[in-house]
């Protein structure tokens, strides 16, 4: 005999940051939970990581790959599938450097947006010859180079992987060469051939992928000093 089917999950649904597609999804159950636990658990930064995509796909009714979503992506999806599942609200207890005295300070995470450029794909001009298409990196592609995992400040080989991550073609005149044709070893090769200038472009780039961020405002309970707090990245929200 079939257990009873304990909850009808109700659909709430989310635009897409990058392709501004619009996806239905579902909270996350407690076999999700389980899963983002353990993961958190382990103190495997690559575990979790993929712990956090897999249960935005689990969540998202509509047909969605995983290998084309990017960071900010996958950051803001999250985001607003917890708010469903364990509560729209964080509360952090923020420090003020005037008089060290905590603030408690409210954050609805339905307020937070993803901004992304409008003319953030046009093509990079190396020379009158050769010019590149970018592209955002996926989220797991950077787990793949570690730069999600990477702690403290990204080694020089994590960079040149991420650079070749962000190129979607390499233009050589009439000729167009996509970045997926080419080796790991061919585009760190590529990237080596640059001047400085020319690898500015590309890092300048990076710099500039759009992030999942909110300025956090508050007054300061004790001394009334304005304060603000920028958050940056999946783990500042929780």
């Amino acid at each position: 005999m079939a257990l009873p089917k304990l909850n009808d999950s109700p659909i709430y649904s989310l635009t897409i940051p990058s392709n501004k597609k619009r996806v239905k999804f579902r909270p996350y159950l407690v076999k999700e939970e389980k899963v983002l636990m353990m993961a958190a658990e382990s103190g495997d930064l690559k575990q979790a990581a993929n712990a956090v995509i897999d249960t935005v796909v689990a969540c998202v009714s509509d047909p969605i790959s995983k290998k084309e979503l990017s960071t900010f992506d996958v950051e803001y999806m999250f985001t607003q599938i917890r708010s469903k599942s364990v509560g729209e609200n964080i509360e952090f207890n923020m420090p003020c450097d005037e008089c060290d005295v905590k603030t408690d300070v409210n954050l609805s995470l339905s307020n937070l947006k993803v901004k992304v450029p409008t003319k953030w794909n046009a093509p990079i001009v190396l020379t009158p010859e050769v010019s590149i298409e970018m592209k955002f990196p996926s989220y797991l592609e950077l787990i793949d180079t570690d730069v999600l995992t990477e702690e403290g400040a990204v080694g020089t080989e994590t960079a040149f992987k991420l650079a070749g991550k962000c190129i979607n073609a390499i233009v050589h005149n009439d000729e167009r060469y996509l970045a997926e044709d080419s080796s790991e070893e061919e585009m760190i090769e590529f990237l080596e051939s640059m001047d400085t200038k020319q690898f500015e472009k590309i890092l300048n780039f990076i710099n500039n992928i759009p992030k999942l961020t909110h300025t956090l405002e508050w007054n300061c309970a004790s001394c009334g000093e304005k304060k603000t707090e920028v958050l940056e990245g999946l783990n500042s929200f929780f």
